[in-house]
């Protein structure tokens, strides 16, 4: 990411502190899909890629904290359910080499 980008971040307060998402099974009362809109693309279209050709698949989610890794896993997870097109699947996140 550029150093431009890095210093907004850091001086630009967070408008989703209070409405955060801390957990991919929770509702989503306030969802911007704009935020993260191609990394979803991204994801959906893994989605159909493992419907289209009946392989599996891994999906790795990284970036800063707070970039919105898990407001995406909870979005997708919502869409997969509403649109009745799948199993979300969540894999607690891997902290540390001794937790594989």
């Amino acid at each position: 990411m550029s150093e431009r980008v890095l210093s907004l971040i850091e001086t630009v307060p967070n408008p989703f502190v209070q409405v955060r998402v801390d957990s991919a099974w929770d509702t989503l009362a306030h969802d911007v899909p704009s935020i993260n809109e191609s990394a979803f693309g991204l994801c959906r279209q893994l989605i159909e890629d493992v419907r289209a050709s009946h392989q599996s698949h891994g999906l790795l989610l990284s970036g800063l904290p707070g970039a919105g890794k898990t407001h995406l896993l909870a979005r997708l997870r919502h869409t997969l359910y509403q649109e009745q097109q799948g199993v979300f699947v969540y894999v607690l996140p891997v902290t540390a080499p001794d937790r594989f």
